[in-house]
């Protein structure tokens, strides 16, 4: 009997993804269907990262764009339209957050092979 690894429903969600980003990011109202996709696939990278007791990769960029991100932040104190900045603002971290999820779940040639096809 065929054994379905987290992996491989990790490997499957990226997939769905990446095509959802494509189909319904444009669309108005169906954008929630590609931000639910990215919180499935959050939730089972962490969930596989605890389970593998994985060491976390923090590399340089990640800082650089943290700081950026922090700047982001603090500029939306004095903005004319504070609302729509700290929407940015949050938009700007869940991004980072997905990114860091990736760089520290794609750790091996082996892994972007096998998502890319």
């Amino acid at each position: 009997m065929n054994e379905i690894r987290l992996d491989k429903i990790i490997d499957s969600i990226i997939f769905f993804y990446i095509l959802s980003i494509y189909i319904f990011t444009y669309q108005e109202g169906l954008n929630v269907i590609s931000n639910g996709i990215a919180v499935l696939l959050l939730a089972l990278i962490w969930a596989a990262f605890l389970l593998n007791k994985k060491r976390l990769r923090f590399k340089f960029y990640l800082l650089v764009y943290l700081l950026f991100i922090f700047s982001c932040l603090f500029s939306a104190f004095y903005a004319i339209n504070q609302g729509t900045a700290i929407t940015k603002f949050t938009t700007i971290f869940l991004v980072f957050t997905l990114m860091f999820s990736l760089i520290n779940y794609l750790d091996s040639q082996v892994k972007i092979k096998r998502i890319s096809g």
